[in-house]
């Protein structure tokens, strides 16, 4: 393994906690690569959301942004 690092390196180490296993079995149509990027998506809106947005339960927000992966999946998050 390279010793090289970042947004390109073929392989990573992370801890066991920090990852989320996809299934066993994904359906044909879903590449695993898309399943992926999903999780990248409403992770990375979800976070904006909560940790960073403290969005609580019947407030509204404005996502001026929902045209993306992340946008689209704040608009569906915060509904």
């Amino acid at each position: 393994m390279s010793s090289q690092g970042g947004a390109f390196a073929r392989h990573v180490l992370v801890p066991s906690h920090a990852v989320i296993p996809l299934p066993q079995q994904l359906p044909p149509s879903v590449k695993m690569t898309d399943a992926a990027a999903l999780l990248v998506s409403y992770g990375t809106a979800h976070m904006g959301l909560t940790a960073r947005g403290r969005l609580q339960a019947g407030e509204t927000v404005l996502i001026t942004a929902a045209a993306g992966g992340v946008g689209l999946a704040a608009v569906e998050i915060a509904k």
